[in-house]
């Protein structure tokens, strides 16, 4: 069954945070959100590293180890790891052919990869000098522009989550939605039916409230980040590994959205332009330590560390 995904109201998107409350029936759900507090303080950092040239546009970031993180940028079937208490870079790791990719995970010692027109690739040894590889085409496209890699493992699945078109070629067109979909490892097929719907509705309304806009250009004037996108488009989704709540972050919006396992929002966090200029990349270690990866644009790359409150 599909799930919709509504983003809030203007009233509660003009804190720093938001909790949403919902519709009354379900008491177990409702004290829930009511309780739920945002464990980061994201104006401050307890780590910023920046990263080396080759990492200028890393669009895909993962938990490898205690010691170790995954990357990868858009340009080249490489995976990067990094130091996860200082951000060096170990090792690289060549896969494949150059392309356009935008998400890394880890299932076990295996990585995957995704391109942004929904190719898969799972990468078994990827350490040795020549690693298994095995590509798979699902059934998304260029279109759907992909920008976001996961392991589920609740559902043993991979969640791919997308900026462009929601619907499948000659399916349903989901107009006025983002999707999320579901690789299982199972059976290694695509469901054709998105897992998570994100409702843009509100955020359209967003665009036309003064006290919004207003907000959202002086905020990216002030990085040179001038745009006229409010709409959430995912650009990187992680799953925490305590609360198991899905964390799904958007460049354009420049948001970071919380929803529980009953796709209801439970929180929307404004991301500060000054410190996210481009994020695409997020992950968390087992402890619940927050990294988020920012493409360098002009500049470097880097990574950010949060650890839990």
């Amino acid at each position: 069954m599909n799930l919709y995904i509504k983003l809030g109201i203007i009233a509660l998107f003009l804190c720093s945070g938001c909790n949403f409350p919902r519709h009354e029936g379900d008491k177990s759900k409702e004290m829930e959100l009511k309780s739920f507090t945002f464990p980061y303080q994201l104006e401050q950092a307890e780590a910023v590293w920046h990263l080396p040239a080759e990492l200028r546009e890393i669009s895909g970031l993962a938990y490898v180890n205690d010691s170790t993180l995954a990357a990868i940028q858009d340009e080249d079937a490489k995976i990067y790891l990094l130091s996860s208490s200082s951000g060096n870079l170990l090792n690289v790791y060549t896969f494949g052919e150059k392309g356009d990719y935008e998400g890394v995970t880890m299932v076990g010692s295996t990585a995957w990869a995704v391109k942004s027109n929904g190719d898969l690739f799972r990468v078994e040894q990827f350490w040795q000098a020549r690693p298994v590889v095995t590509k798979y085409t699902t059934l998304l496209s260029a279109a759907n522009n992909v920008e976001g890699l996961v392991y589920d493992r609740e559902t043993n699945s991979l969640l791919i989550a997308c900026k462009g078109k929601p619907g499948l070629k000659n399916g349903e067109k989901y107009e006025g939605f983002k999707a999320i979909y579901s690789f299982g490892l199972d059976k290694l097929k695509l469901d054709t039916t998105p897992k998570y719907l994100i409702d843009l509705s509100v955020i359209e309304a967003f665009r036309s409230n003064g006290t919004i806009r207003e907000f959202y250009i002086k905020a990216t004037k002030k990085t040179g980040l001038i745009s006229d996108a409010l709409f959430f488009e995912p650009s990187g989704i992680a799953i925490h590994p305590l609360t198991n709540h899905l964390y799904i972050i958007s460049h354009t919006a420049k948001l970071l959205l919380v929803l529980n396992r009953q796709a209801e929002i439970i929180h929307i966090q404004r991301l500060n332009p000054g410190l996210f200029n481009q994020p695409e990349g997020i992950c968390f270690s087992p402890d619940g330590t927050l990294f988020i990866s920012n493409e360098g644009g002009k500049g470097q790359g880097s990574i950010l560390k949060f650890g839990a409150l």
